[in-house]
């Protein structure tokens, strides 16, 4: 695993991990899992300060108010520690959840994975690890892939229909379909905003229930400035980076083959991950 700082470009790597799934940083240490061993480390710059084997393998890894949640695979389990490697919790689940969503100051775990054959593996759409409660399927919803809080009110979007539903406390309300496969879904000014893989990016006006497409091309991730000011979407069909301002395209980048995730980690600094060509791009927006 690479580790780069993406000020000053300086970068080491990790080599103890042999399929290194993710990783965290709490602004001390370096977390690392090991979905081949197991493992986690504890990392200062490349030093293992602790390391530990789970019982399950690691699939992904968040930190959220100094505790560390990992998901793992057989068996499916949600791991809860603190910043020292220690377990505090651990939950058992049936479904194959690899994603971890925090928002709203909470972490959410979506049982992606709850379809087999027609028929659900579990009644539960989502997991919140840090109390131990979750949010009922009483829609029968398939494959939900994000979660957003706006106003108080939870959103849901499900991956392979596409579907916008509205989290009540003893229902899911259908709003309304955006395109098939969708993955991520976030609050924009007053809007909801949605990608789809195979057909584009789209607002969704909740008041009028309406969506509006902005941009005609597949996305596979998109990041919004944290000022708001604009949004930054990548096209995994044509290698381009699409930066929009007031629901027009500003400016289009070409940023390598087959960019997959996105980050705009402050208002003037964009990070995009290519797997092709193996490459982290940096783009400073001033320079």
């Amino acid at each position: 695993m690479d580790i780069i700082d993406f000020y000053s470009q300086e970068k080491f790597t990790f080599e103890d991990a042999v399929i290194p799934l993710g990783g965290a940083y709490d602004g001390h240490y370096f977390y690392i899992i090991d979905n081949y061993t197991k493992t986690i480390f504890k990392l200062k710059n490349n030093n293992i300060i602790k390391k530990i084997k789970l019982e399950s393998k690691p699939t992904n890894i968040e930190i959220f108010e100094n505790k560390i949640y990992i998901t793992s695979t057989n068996p499916n389990r949600i791991y809860i520690l603190d910043t020292d490697l220690n377990i505090i919790n651990f939950i058992n689940h049936s479904v194959t959840s690899p994603l971890i969503i925090k928002n709203d100051n909470k972490i959410y775990i979506p049982m992606i994975e709850n379809v087999e054959n027609g028929n659900f593996k579990s009644n539960i759409l989502f997991l919140k690890p840090e109390n131990n409660t979750y949010i009922l399927n009483y829609a029968n919803i398939k494959h939900p892939i994000d979660i957003i809080n706006k106003d108080g009110v939870e959103y849901i979007l499900n991956y392979y229909e596409g579907n916008i539903y509205k989290n009540l406390l003893t229902k899911q309300e259908f709003l309304i379909h955006i395109n098939e496969y969708t993955t991520n879904i976030e609050v924009y000014k007053d809007k909801l905003l949605i990608n789809s893989l195979n057909s584009g990016l789209y607002f969704y006006d909740i008041e009028k229930n309406e969506k509006e497409k902005i941009l005609d091309v597949p996305i596979r991730d998109f990041a919004i400035s944290p000022n708001q000011e604009y949004i930054y979407a990548i096209s995994h069909i044509d290698n381009k980076l699409y930066i929009i301002k007031n629901k027009k395209i500003y400016q289009e980048i070409e940023v390598g083959s087959y960019p997959i995730d996105i980050e705009a980690p402050d208002n003037n600094i964009i990070l995009i991950l290519t797997t092709a060509d193996q490459n982290l791009v940096t783009l400073r927006r001033f320079e």
